[in-house]
């Protein structure tokens, strides 16, 4: 199975323009891979085995943050 939508980001990018409303303060917190191996570990015989990562920050910048922490 494959996660079809995942963001990742740090600190830095807690301030994007869609992460500021009353809606996504549930979200606003740093979100990093780990985080998404150990949601997609509770599927049973690892049945989540890849991701698509989607960028948080639509800029040039935030674009590498993810090529980078991808990489990673």
């Amino acid at each position: 199975m494959i996660d079809a939508h995942v963001h990742v980001w740090g600190e830095e990018l807690l301030g994007v323009p869609w992460l500021q409303g009353a809606a996504e303060a549930p979200i606003r917190q740093p979100v990093g891979l780990d985080s998404w191996a150990a949601e997609a570990g509770r599927y049973p015989d690892g049945e989540v085995g890849n991701a698509i990562l989607v960028t948080a920050d639509e800029t040039r910048p935030g674009q590498s943050l993810l090529l980078a922490r991808a990489a990673a």
